[in-house]
């Protein structure tokens, strides 16, 4: 992947890049969904480079569980996400979508949220 491509803050627009730029791979697992308070996210990762349950238990449930309460918490940006929500040990922001696909087929997993032009890669490997 030669070309640099940037984090968009359409959700839409990056779920488009991301199956463009990996050719619709079948191993590439989307996840999207939306909190109580309406914040749209969607995780990325390749279906056999994860631990699918470290997914589910340190991501996708501490986002649901507190998406009722999302915005007494004050989560304003994905930022707040990782400081308030996620248990994963190792994550990281990045702006480049061209990056975030990398990382992700090394078996990182990527968490996008509609409105933000930044992702939170995280140390998911299941290998």
């Amino acid at each position: 992947m030669n070309e640099n491509i940037y984090i968009d803050t359409d959700l839409n627009k990056n779920t488009e890049n991301i199956k463009q730029l990996t050719l619709g791979s079948f191993d590439i697992v989307s996840r999207e969904f939306t909190t109580v308070s309406g914040v749209r996210m969607c995780l990325f990762f390749v279906d056999g480079l994860v631990a699918k349950q470290t997914i589910h238990d340190n991501i996708i449930k501490p986002c649901l569980e507190a998406s009722f309460r999302i915005t007494t918490v004050g989560i304003k940006d994905i930022v707040d996400v990782l400081e308030k929500l996620l248990s994963a040990g190792d994550v990281k922001e990045d702006h480049s979508l061209s990056s975030c696909i990398t990382k992700m087929l090394s078996g990182d997993t990527v968490l996008l949220m509609d409105g933000q032009n930044k992702a939170l890669v995280i140390q998911t490997r299941g290998w």
